[in-house]
Protein backbone atom coordinates (compact mmCIF):
# COMPACT_ATOMS: atom_id res chain seq x y z
CA UNK A 1 0.00 0.00 0.00
CA UNK A 2 1.34 3.46 -0.85
CA UNK A 3 2.46 5.44 2.23
CA UNK A 4 0.01 8.31 1.64
CA UNK A 5 -2.92 5.96 1.17
CA UNK A 6 -1.85 4.06 4.29
CA UNK A 7 -1.83 7.36 6.17
CA UNK A 8 -5.35 8.17 4.99
CA UNK A 9 -6.58 4.72 6.00
CA UNK A 10 -4.99 5.17 9.45
CA UNK A 11 -6.53 8.62 9.86
CA UNK A 12 -9.99 7.47 8.80
CA UNK A 13 -9.67 4.40 11.03
CA UNK A 14 -8.86 6.67 13.96
CA UNK A 15 -11.88 8.80 13.10
CA UNK A 16 -14.16 5.79 12.86
CA UNK A 17 -12.87 4.34 16.14
CA UNK A 18 -13.41 7.63 17.93
CA UNK A 19 -17.05 7.94 16.90
CA UNK A 20 -18.13 4.99 19.03
CA UNK A 21 -21.37 3.06 19.11
CA UNK A 22 -23.67 5.55 20.84
CA UNK A 23 -26.82 6.40 18.90
CA UNK A 24 -26.26 10.14 19.25
CA UNK A 25 -22.75 9.81 17.90
CA UNK A 26 -23.79 7.79 14.85
CA UNK A 27 -25.05 11.02 13.30
CA UNK A 28 -21.90 12.93 14.24
CA UNK A 29 -19.80 14.18 11.34
CA UNK A 30 -16.16 13.23 11.95
CA UNK A 31 -13.79 16.14 12.48
CA UNK A 32 -10.07 15.87 11.80
CA UNK A 33 -7.26 18.35 12.31
CA UNK A 34 -4.69 19.04 9.61
CA UNK A 35 -1.53 20.44 11.21
CA UNK A 36 1.26 21.63 8.94
CA UNK A 37 4.56 23.45 9.31
CA UNK A 38 4.58 26.51 7.07
CA UNK A 39 2.09 29.00 5.71
CA UNK A 40 -1.39 28.30 4.36
CA UNK A 41 -1.58 28.39 0.57
CA UNK A 42 -3.31 31.43 -0.96
CA UNK A 43 -6.96 30.76 -1.79
CA UNK A 44 -6.28 30.98 -5.53
CA UNK A 45 -3.28 28.61 -5.40
CA UNK A 46 -3.66 24.90 -6.15
CA UNK A 47 -3.43 22.53 -3.19
CA UNK A 48 0.06 21.36 -2.29
CA UNK A 49 1.05 17.71 -2.66
CA UNK A 50 0.23 16.76 0.95
CA UNK A 51 -3.23 18.31 0.85
CA UNK A 52 -3.99 16.82 -2.57
CA UNK A 53 -3.03 13.34 -1.34
CA UNK A 54 -5.03 13.80 1.86
CA UNK A 55 -8.18 14.93 0.01
CA UNK A 56 -7.78 12.24 -2.65
CA UNK A 57 -7.43 9.50 -0.04
CA UNK A 58 -10.46 10.73 1.88
CA UNK A 59 -12.48 10.89 -1.36
CA UNK A 60 -11.47 7.32 -2.25
CA UNK A 61 -12.88 6.28 1.13
CA UNK A 62 -16.12 8.18 0.57
CA UNK A 63 -15.35 11.32 2.59
CA UNK A 64 -16.01 14.79 1.14
CA UNK A 65 -14.92 17.86 3.11
CA UNK A 66 -17.92 19.88 4.27
CA UNK A 67 -20.35 17.07 3.44
CA UNK A 68 -19.46 14.12 5.68
CA UNK A 69 -16.16 15.20 7.26
CA UNK A 70 -14.92 18.47 8.74
CA UNK A 71 -11.23 19.38 8.43
CA UNK A 72 -9.74 21.96 10.80
CA UNK A 73 -6.56 23.41 9.29
CA UNK A 74 -3.74 24.77 11.45
CA UNK A 75 -0.47 26.15 10.04
CA UNK A 76 2.58 27.15 12.08
CA UNK A 77 3.25 30.14 9.79
CA UNK A 78 6.94 29.51 10.26
CA UNK A 79 9.01 26.85 12.02
CA UNK A 80 7.86 23.89 14.06
CA UNK A 81 8.04 25.64 17.44
CA UNK A 82 4.27 26.31 17.39
CA UNK A 83 3.30 22.63 16.86
CA UNK A 84 2.48 21.92 20.53
CA UNK A 85 0.34 25.07 20.82
CA UNK A 86 -1.53 24.34 17.58
CA UNK A 87 -2.00 20.71 18.56
CA UNK A 88 -3.62 21.79 21.81
CA UNK A 89 -5.84 24.17 19.82
CA UNK A 90 -7.01 21.25 17.67
CA UNK A 91 -7.70 19.26 20.84
CA UNK A 92 -9.78 22.18 22.18
CA UNK A 93 -11.71 22.09 18.88
CA UNK A 94 -12.53 18.45 19.74
CA UNK A 95 -11.15 16.89 16.58
CA UNK A 96 -11.33 13.11 16.35
CA UNK A 97 -7.85 12.74 14.85
CA UNK A 98 -4.91 14.96 13.90
CA UNK A 99 -3.04 14.61 10.61
CA UNK A 100 0.45 16.09 10.60
CA UNK A 101 2.27 15.50 7.30
CA UNK A 102 6.04 15.81 7.28
CA UNK A 103 6.34 16.29 11.03
CA UNK A 104 8.99 14.16 12.62
CA UNK A 105 9.10 16.17 15.83
CA UNK A 106 7.45 14.48 18.78
CA UNK A 107 5.54 16.56 21.27
CA UNK A 108 3.17 15.98 24.12
CA UNK A 109 -0.53 16.63 23.64
CA UNK A 110 -3.81 15.36 25.00
CA UNK A 111 -5.16 11.90 24.17
CA UNK A 112 -5.95 12.40 20.49
CA UNK A 113 -4.57 10.12 17.78
CA UNK A 114 -1.85 11.93 15.86
CA UNK A 115 -0.75 10.55 12.53
CA UNK A 116 2.48 11.57 10.87
CA UNK A 117 4.01 10.83 7.53
CA UNK A 118 7.00 12.00 5.55
CA UNK A 119 5.05 13.23 2.53
CA UNK A 120 7.04 10.92 0.28
CA UNK A 121 5.46 8.21 -1.86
Amino acid sequence: MRPKLFLIVRTVSALAASIGAGAAQLNKIPRTGFLMVGFPPPESAPLNENLKAFHKGLLELGYVEGKNIIIEYQYTKGGSDRLPELTEELVRLKVDAIESPGSSRRFKCSRKPVTRHSGRQ
